[in-house]
């Protein structure tokens, strides 16, 4: 299996379903565009908050859809699979932490 399909099958499967909630189709691509509105709170904060508090990196949808992009975050799976699963365990304990 090719590591960027195993990747995104890891992201896909082991992210919680609140914070992946729908995701558009990834086929030929290195991210993830998945809706994160169940959780309640924009991309921008969001992805500012990842960052600060579980030391994740992700891009909020507003930098690609003006319109619907507050509910979606970007992930890229481009990264080796330890860092795919340090990502994924990182973001598991902040939606945890946050309930």
């Amino acid at each position: 299996m090719p590591i960027y399909q195993y990747n995104r099958d890891r992201l896909c499967t082991d992210l919680p379903m609140e914070f992946i909630g729908h995701n558009a189709p990834s086929d030929g691509a290195f991210y993830l565009y998945v809706d994160i509105s169940a959780l309640g709170i924009n991309s921008s904060k969001l992805s500012q908050r990842l960052l600060l508090e579980a030391g994740g990196a992700v891009t909020s949808g507003i930098d690609f859809d003006l319109l619907e992009g507050s509910q979606h975050l970007r992930l890229s799976y481009a990264g080796s699979p330890d860092d795919i699963r340090r990502a994924i365990d990182q973001i598991k304990d902040w939606v945890v932490s946050k309930k």
